[in-house]
């Protein structure tokens, strides 16, 4: 794949799509790989986020997932959904 799993989709970036669940209500927390995509941002910074206690954790190694309520505080969701 060109760019590689890194290179992030328009699409993916603050779209609250990405932290609903199938029944279409908020998730609780989500992985640090799905907050990167939301946020736009790399998984290094979400991590800098947690550690500075800007975004909320639980969690350890492969299994820390982020709350969805701190990401939408930290990133708030794109207005424009058009």
């Amino acid at each position: 794949i060109a760019g590689g799993p890194t290179k992030l989709l328009s699409t993916d970036k603050r779209s609250i799509t990405l932290l609903r669940g199938i029944d279409g209500k908020l998730k609780d927390a989500v992985p640090i790989d799905l907050a990167r995509r939301y946020g736009g941002v790399s998984r290094r910074a979400i991590e800098k986020a947690i550690k500075r206690g800007t975004l909320q954790a639980r969690g350890e190694r492969l299994n820390r997932v982020v709350s969805v309520e701190s990401l939408l505080v930290y990133f708030p969701p794109e207005t424009n959904t058009n």
